[in-house]
């Protein structure tokens, strides 16, 4: 059993910046980049991973635009995990899609990778773009600030 403690300075830095762009998609949507159809965050946000287990995004988000909505895994990066954890998430969203798994609305979500920094932005896309095949397809990795102009503007892609 857990014994009640404040929150450490990591997980409200973590917990502040899920909210930020909870209030950056509201945001987006009164603006009329895009329509808000879901915002949830963890553990609500959760996927069952087919295996017994779970991908543990930090959001899920699912914006719209006409005909067309995209459904995203957030995963928000601090910069305080190493980059071969990162590389595992990566091979856990791909192993999850490679077997047929799917989110929410029986959709598979593609995957957003936030950071606080250019240079951990560089250093995301770098795995991505050294993963096997067309995998990389899957994610996209964004500055905390640019992530909502980012799902916009893939629905207009």
């Amino acid at each position: 059993m857990r014994r009640p403690a404040l929150p450490g300075e990591r997980f409200l830095q973590h917990s502040l910046t899920v909210s930020e762009l909870y209030v950056q998609c509201i945001e987006a949507q009164r603006a009329g980049l895009f329509e808000l159809s879901g915002f949830l965050a963890e553990p609500a946000a959760w996927l069952r991973d087919g295996l017994g287990g779970w991908l543990k995004p930090d959001a899920y988000v699912v914006a719209g635009r006409g005909e067309i909505e995209d459904h995203w895994a957030v995963e928000v990066d601090k910069a305080t995990e190493h980059l071969p954890t990162i590389r595992r998430k990566l091979d856990t969203y791909i192993d999850f899609m490679r077997r047929g798994q799917l989110g929410r609305d029986d959709v598979m979500p593609r995957v957003l990778f936030t950071v606080p920094n250019e240079q951990r932005r560089q250093d995301i896309a770098a795995l991505v773009n050294g993963l096997p095949d067309t995998s990389g397809a899957l994610f996209r990795v964004a500055l905390e600030s640019d992530a909502v102009k980012l799902v916009a503007n893939e629905l207009s892609a």
